[in-house]
């Protein structure tokens, strides 16, 4: 793997799909907001929602990219620890 490559096959774990308690709260929350007739309201929730969901995926972003570069700085911790043992094993 290159030093530019990223690991990013843990994402797969990450999304897991919202449990039946959550995805109810979720729906709960939805049918509020369509029953909401208030413009400005609205308008603020959706800048806010924006903002956020904007802030949360750059987060996520820079935390994936992270965890990637740990997880290639393990393996390589790993690799060397490998040849380091196995060279011990034959130079005695």
């Amino acid at each position: 793997m290159e030093d530019s490559d990223f690991d990013l096959s843990f994402i797969i774990k990450l999304a897991e799909p919202l449990d039946l308690e959550h995805e109810l709260f979720l729906e709960a929350e939805t049918r509020e907001i369509h029953k909401n007739k208030d413009i400005k309201f609205l308008q603020a929730l959706s800048e806010s929602l924006l903002r956020q969901n904007h802030q949360q995926q750059s987060f996520i972003a820079n935390c994936l990219l992270e965890i990637s570069d740990l997880k290639k700085k393990l393996e390589k911790e790993k690799e060397e620890t490998v040849s380091n043992f196995i060279q011990k094993l034959f130079t005695k």
